[in-house]
């Protein structure tokens, strides 16, 4: 149920913003991250760029597909995000080095061949450092690295043929700093006209 009110939520903003954007289209972008999508957790962000070079994203993935209790592998994984980008060039270009602070949860379940699986939750705050290159008049490419703090809570599970399901075995917590970001992104930034 929480994760579809998440869900939910992102789905809105993703269709608010798409209604500003007729009145702001040089202010507002799509972005997707590539790396994420190959891991088949399709993922949108909406970008703000409230002023010279600084931009503000919002989004998060999917990719909790139906697999049986069963399956003896697994990889889903859901999450929401935001980050702030602060651009070094103030040319309002979007384009060059850029620094940045960003943070995500959400839920995941992983598991290879009934191997250590693990389900639950997690969260992270990190600094991101990135760069920006301009392909098009409306299309750029970001990639980015971000390192910080994660806390995860999640369950260690087993399968139990004698009972036909999943047994929960323990409750671990872990957190530490690690690696928080990593993205290899298209854009897609809308323009009323001009150069930029």
């Amino acid at each position: 149920m929480k994760r579809d009110k998440c869900i939910l939520t992102v789905l809105l903003l993703v269709m608010y913003t798409g209604v500003l954007s007729a009145q702001y289209k040089e202010r507002i972008g799509i972005k997707t991250n590539t790396l994420s999508d190959i891991t088949l957790s399709p993922n949108i962000d909406m970008n703000f760029y409230p002023g010279e070079n600084v931009l503000f994203s919002i989004g998060g993935s999917y990719g909790w597909w139906g697999f049986d209790r069963d399956t003896k592998n697994a990889f889903q994984k859901w999450q929401v995000n935001a980050e702030v980008q602060y651009y070094t060039r103030k040319d309002s270009l979007f384009t060059g080095h850029h620094f940045g602070l960003g943070v995500q949860s959400g839920q995941f379940d992983v598991r290879w061949n009934n191997k250590d699986p693990q389900r639950g939750h997690f969260a992270t705050a990190g600094l991101i450092y990135g760069y920006t290159w301009k392909l098009s008049d409306h299309f750029y490419l970001d990639a980015g690295l971000g390192v910080g703090y994660i806390y995860t809570f999640y369950h260690k599970y087993v399968y139990s043929p004698e009972y036909g399901h999943y047994c929960c075995i323990n409750h671990p917590t872990k957190h530490g700093i690690g690696l928080t970001n990593l993205n290899l992104s298209l854009i897609y930034r809308f323009k009323k006209g001009g150069k930029r």
